[in-house]
């Protein structure tokens, strides 16, 4: 039985049991002539209504369900109906107001039951509470709400195109942020995290992702006994102050709900640690746990809490509590159950109980607030797979000092692309740095890599930006926050959720060509006689090979032979400019002859006969500029091994990555010199400018107005207008300033042909130079969503 269903009927019983007048509501809308009766309050739509409930039983436990348990239920204009669950709260005040380094709390008057509820139609609503506890249900008090029209934009949710989030009026919400996992009272407790929204608002970032189970800030479990939050209830007047601060500054809060490394022992790190700066004591594990029998918990061992009722029993105990107090919030952005599952537990019992946790979520949480979990090993995705979450995430560390680091922004799409691929929900990277286990002051004391990151996430086609780890010791002590000015700016009027963006790639017409870098394709997997691998297409970029080229056979069978295994291999190819495709054959069975054919775009252009036994031999042809599918099929007799595909002229100096909507006309660019990394960076390298002009095909034909923007500042540097000829569509050829290290470019259609001036306006070899504006106004607190 649903949730909905069991109220209506305990509703009906409470009715019959105590004589009520009360009527249980129906499933209509009201009667418009019909009188309502005086509202208890006005609220606007979205808003919060909160209020407190009197009864005169005394739980032992008022956080236990199973003892008492007071639900409100509402019932909108339209019919529907809305139960919310009454929490017992603890009001505090903070009494230190000068020179504080943490917060000061007293008790503020006597506990109660509170009721928070946040509408979302116009109109009247009705509503009863109920209390109910093992052997009774009664009606506690009717009344009704006034709901006005607002310009809150509401919850969050999925996108239309399933790709991007929105709000619940449909407008676009692109997170650009950061974690603040959490601060301690070195960090300034909950003042300092009031600052950090403070300065994220101030230059106009929208996101942050909050662990709402660690001990040293919030954590309901953490102290006392598990299942009673008498102890912690200071804890959960943090979460008051925070999600109040959020909303006033526009920012929405990821909330992981359960910390992993509460149910494992923790190792510590494999590195020496450098003193400074400060952090807090993170080394809570297992064997600290309230839950644990050791500590005079119920449960025996770290498992147990995954795998018996008792430990699921106090997990949804708790986040009943989460959600009754603070589900109301529209600065939530979404539940993140876990932060890494496999952690934890990486069997099937992992599913089963994200499985059964996600639906008991679903069940309680009136407002349908987005859900997601988190892993620390992508290749175990299948643990999440079977569960319907609303979005995936992933992250990407570099491990220094331990390991060599890679292209930072080559890494980032390496972390994405996999996911992307095959995406049906939108995609974030929610953590990443240059190492798990400190904070990279050293080595990128200006960030770079932030803003590198960043930007290949926005431009990746994932659903917002990456948010960084390290904010309390690295990120505002030196104000780096800085950093997500521009794209929060850039991307602000983006109408990501709405639009039909996808990733698409460019041409670009260079002086400096000379410096176009071949892309050598080895590492091919399969052995000889097993089946090849997956049937997809292979997209060879400069940044990578996606899906990976490990799991694409070197073996190419021939049609007599093997036959059963014998497939072509598909490739996408967008060279830069014209050049030149290499495919080089390590050997060739020395039973039959085979028989290499490659084909572009549906023609053959190149084929070789090939004698059996022949070693190390290539076969080159001719490929142009723009996107091209590559067909390298084997039509002779047995098989043959590739060694390598070759692409001459690939790598550009210029890395672009972009976002195409070829149906309304709209482009989006993110460009960054190669040269121009946080180690270069660091060491003050000077770095060759590079100028060139992208080309983007298969635009619709019209006028254009073009923007390239300072990816520091976030200032519109240079502005053209650029026409698009052709029956309908047509080249968008876009003219850059010199580069040195990055810009963003933006190219929204204007005018349809029809509709374009008689004089077509011709663009400039380069983009005239436009008046900067200051460059991170200070956007102005206010009441949102």
């Amino acid at each position: 039985m649903t949730r909905r269903l069991a109220a209506l009927l305990l509703l009906f019983l409470a009715t019959l049991l105590l004589n009520s007048t009360y009527t249980v509501p129906q499933a209509r809308a009201q009667d418009p002539s019909a009188t309502p009766p005086a509202a208890d309050a006005t609220i606007p739509l979205y808003g919060l209504y909160e209020t407190t409930v009197d009864t005169d039983a005394i739980p032992v436990n008022p956080y236990d369900p199973a003892q008492i348990s007071i639900v409100a239920q509402f019932t909108a204009p339209s019919g529907r109906h809305v139960e919310v669950d009454a929490f017992w709260m603890q009001p505090y005040r903070n009494t230190c107001t000068q020179n504080c380094q943490t917060e000061s709390l007293e008790v503020l008057g006597a506990p109660a039951w509170h009721v928070r509820f946040t509408p979302t139609e116009v109109g009247t609503w009705m509503y009863v509470m109920q209390q109910r506890d093992a052997d009774t249900i009664r009606v506690l008090r009717s009344g009704s709400l006034m709901v006005v029209p607002s310009e809150r934009t509401g919850f969050i949710r999925v996108g239309q195109n399933r790709r991007y989030f929105a709000y619940d009026n449909s407008a676009t919400y692109f997170p650009v942020g950061v974690n603040l996992g959490w601060s301690w009272d070195g960090g300034g407790g909950t003042l300092g995290y009031l600052e950090w929204l403070k300065q994220l608002n101030a230059v106009g970032a929208n996101y942050a992702r909050l662990y709402v189970d660690v001990p040293w800030f919030i954590g309901l479990d953490w102290h006392g006994k598990p299942g009673d939050y008498s102890v912690t209830q200071p804890d959960a007047w943090k979460l008051d102050q925070i999600l109040t601060a959020a909303e006033n500054y526009g920012i929405a809060i990821q909330i992981v709900l359960v910390w992993h490394q509460g149910f494992i022992s923790y190792q510590g790190v494999p590195v020496n640690v450098p003193a400074q700066p400060t952090r807090p004591n993170i080394e809570a594990d297992w064997s600290s746990n309230p839950y644990n029998v050791v500590r005079g918990g119920p449960l025996p061992n770290a498992v147990s809490f995954f795998t018996t009722q008792e430990g699921r029993a106090l997990l949804k105990r708790r986040l009943r509590y989460i959600v009754s107090r603070w589900g109301y919030s529209t600065s939530l952005f979404s539940w993140e159950v876990i932060d890494q599952l496999d952690r934890a537990v990486n069997t099937q019992t992992a599913t089963d109980w994200l499985r059964e946790i996600v639906a008991y979520l679903r069940d309680v949480d009136p407002y349908a607030h987005l859900i997601t979990a988190g892993l620390r090993d992508p290749s175990l995705s299948g643990l999440l797979d079977p569960v319907v979450l609303d979005f995936k995430e992933t992250r990407f560390y570099q491990r220094r000092p331990i390991e060599p680091t890679i292209d930072q922004a080559t890494g980032t799409l390496n972390a994405l692309n996999p996911f992307l691929m095959a995406a049906d929900r939108p995609i974030l990277l929610t953590e990443f740095s240059l190492g798990p286990w400190f904070e990279p002051a050293t080595d990128d004391p200006k960030g770079v890599h932030l803003t590198e990151t960043m930007w290949a996430a926005a431009l990746s086609g994932a659903g917002g930006s990456a948010a960084s780890w390290w904010w309390d010791t690295y990120i505002f002590p030196n104000g780096l926050q800085n950093n997500f000015g521009a794209l929060a700016t850039f991307t602000k009027d983006i109408p990501f959720a709405s639009s039909d963006l996808q990733p698409a790639s460019l041409t670009i017409s260079s002086d400096n060509s000379e410096a176009f870098e071949s892309l050598k394709v080895t590492g091919f997997g399969g052995t000889f006689g097993a089946p090849p691998g997956p049937e997809v297409s292979y997209r060879l970029t400069p940044e990578g090979i996606f899906p990976p080229i490990s799991q694409q056979s070197a073996f190419i069978y021939g049609v007599t032979y093997n036959k059963q295994f014998s497939r072509p291999q598909h490739y996408v190819i967008t060279p830069p400019i014209d050049t030149m495709l290499t495919v080089t054959v390590q050997r060739v069975s020395e039973q039959a002859p085979a028989k290499l054919v490659i084909i572009i775009d549906g023609e053959t252009v190149g084929q070789a006969a090939l004698a059996p036994g022949t070693q190390n031999l290539a076969i080159s042809v001719p490929i142009k500029a723009g996107d091209h599918n590559v067909v390298i099929d084997n039509l002779g007799d047995d098989y043959l091994q590739i060694a390598s595909i070759e692409i001459a002229n690939y790598i550009v100096p210029l890395r672009t990555l972009a976002l195409a909507d070829r149906q309304r006309g709209m482009l989006i660019v993110w460009a960054q010199n190669r040269q121009y990394t946080w180690q270069n960076a660091a060491q003050n390298l000077a770095v060759q400018p590079v100028s060139a002009t992208i080309n983007m095909n298969e635009m619709p034909a019209g006028l254009y107005n073009v923007e390239l923007w300072d990816t520091t500042t976030g200032n519109v540097i240079g502005e053209e207008q650029v026409y698009v000829t052709g029956v309908p569509n047509g080249t968008l050829s876009i003219s850059l300033i010199p580069i040195s290290e990055m810009l963003a470019i933006k190219a929204i259609r204007v005018a349809e042909p029809a509709n374009l001036p008689t004089t077509t306006p011709i663009p400039t070899a380069t983009p005239r130079i436009v008046p900067t504006v200051p460059a991170n106004p200070t956007p102005t607190a206010g009441v949102v969503g």
